[in-house]
């Protein structure tokens, strides 16, 4: 570069030829890759939150060295490989176990569409990669002056290019926030941002600090360093200090929860001995607890209610009572009206008032599913015969009352979606008990539900 600023390195310093440039180019893309898959890896373990932060900063830093080329296509194609190439890595080491559990549970079904979805995702972070180069090009262009000034703004621009993206890729088409920073922030100080700015607020202060992290190895004197540090701890310190606030008080009498899974494959669950099986499972454990209100999988009734045996929900039903419990199951039901049209849905057994909830986001993207003819190509690609039934749930429905508490159930990867649970408030005098009916067990669903829980003032 002739002017401007960038702290990692000078025109003369890279400048050596076009093989020299295309050997840096795929190390970096490279090292993008492994920053990525660093990043996925991370997901669901609270003790690896700054870990994620330093995959972050790496990232940030990468795309710094890339920004010196002046060439518009040439600079903005190698921003858009990095990110792309950071996305990749993230996503298929992070969700790694989706196509492969679809392939394990479903064979006749094509793999196909998740690996695609997976590409889907990650060129979210080639937009970022995008945006970044464009956002820093007034930076890169600008006189020389205050470098802390400047090394700043590369980090706010990293940040607002960082969080950008991921608020797209969490409502584009209703969106798919799987893997979001945000909720990797758990365990770490930014957590504590969450009931002020919500999931993208706390992914915003996060990248802001992992870009400062990054700028602080290579700030070039000892001032830049200190202004850094100090920015740094106050993002920190900003968010242990949101943290120690006690912004919800417990109302009312506790309740006890048991979660149960039936612990029964999907693919067996769709036999006959299996769809028996799982029910006579819940029945069993129907009198294990003493008003109790139990969870159970969203698969808990693994076939449409109204083919249900009657006599096995009667006996689950019985026993339930007998022992004060009340519980919450998963199972396909009919849109009232149209018995050839169905919905995810939770019902309650053992209440005294009848309780049901249907599932408001389906699949990924399920909500735009095409129908007629381009279904059923679509479904002959993929392996499935005919088009999907389901539609999704009301966007104003009941909640479920459990002994004066309002528990609102969500379904499977419901809890991924900020704002879901607080359209469910109906009632802000009630204390309020999320309820994550889910077909397996994954890690990452409780750290939605612990982001939830402190973002929008819910019991959990």
């Amino acid at each position: 570069m002739r002017k401007g600023h960038n702290f990692l390195r000078s025109k003369s310093e890279c400048d050596t030829g076009p093989s020299y440039a295309l050997g840096i180019g795929l190390a970096q893309m490279t090292s993008a890759g492994a920053l990525g898959a660093a990043l996925g890896l991370s997901f669901g373990h609270d003790d690896l939150g700054y870990l994620a932060c330093l995959a972050v900063g790496g990232f940030f830093l990468l795309l710094v060295a890339s920004a010196p080329n002046e060439r518009r296509l040439s600079g903005l194609g190698w921003a858009l490989l990095i990110g792309l190439c950071f996305g990749l890595g993230e996503f298929f080491a992070g969700l790694w176990w989706f196509p492969t559990s679809i392939a394990r549970e479903w064979p006749q079904l094509s793999v196909a569409p998740e690996y695609l979805l997976l590409i889907y995702l990650a060129s979210f972070h080639a937009l970022t990669g995008v945006l970044f180069w464009v956002f820093s090009r007034p930076i890169r262009r600008a006189r020389p002056g205050a470098a802390w000034f400047a090394t700043l703004s590369f980090a706010f621009a990293f940040a607002c290019t960082w969080a950008i993206p991921e608020i797209a890729r969490g409502t584009t088409m209703t969106g798919l926030p799987l893997l979001s920073l945000g909720y990797e922030m758990v365990g770490t100080a930014f957590f504590g941002y969450a009931p002020i700015v919500g999931l993208y607020g706390v992914e915003f202060a996060a990248a802001f600090a992992s870009a400062l992290l990054g700028a602080l190895v290579f700030a070039r004197s000892w001032r830049v360093a200190a202004i850094l540090a100090l920015v740094l701890m106050v993002d920190l310190a900003g968010g242990e200090l949101a943290g120690s606030v006690r912004w919800t008080h417990p109302a009312g009498e506790p309740i006890r929860v048991a979660a149960i899974q039936d612990g029964i494959g999907m693919s067996a669950k769709y036999s006959n001995v299996g769809q028996t099986d799982a029910i006579q499972r819940y029945t069993a454990w129907a009198g294990a607890f003493k008003d109790t209100l139990i969870v159970g999988s969203e698969t808990a009734i693994p076939m449409p209610m109204n083919r249900a045996p009657r006599q096995l929900l009667r006996a689950l039903r019985l026993r339930l009572a007998a022992h004060g419990n009340v519980a919450l199951l998963g199972a396909k039901m009919p849109l009232p009206g149209r018995s050839a049209v169905w919905t995810n849905s939770v019902i309650a057994f053992g209440s005294p008032a009848p309780y049901r909830y249907d599932k408001r986001h389906l699949i990924p993207f399920g909500e735009y599913t095409p129908r007629g003819m381009l279904a059923q190509w679509l479904g002959s690609w993929v392996g499935m015969t005919g088009a999907s039934s389901l539609r999704p749930g009301s966007t104003t429905q009941a909640n479920f009352d459990d002994r004066g508490a309002g528990v609102i159930p969500t379904i499977c990867f419901e809890n991924l979606f900020p704002g879901l649970v607080v359209s469910s408030l109906h009632d802000n005098r009630k204390p309020h008990v999320p309820d994550a009916p889910k077909t397996q067990k994954f890690m990452h669903l409780r750290l939605f539900s612990r982001l939830r829980r402190r973002s929008e003032g819910v019991k959990w």
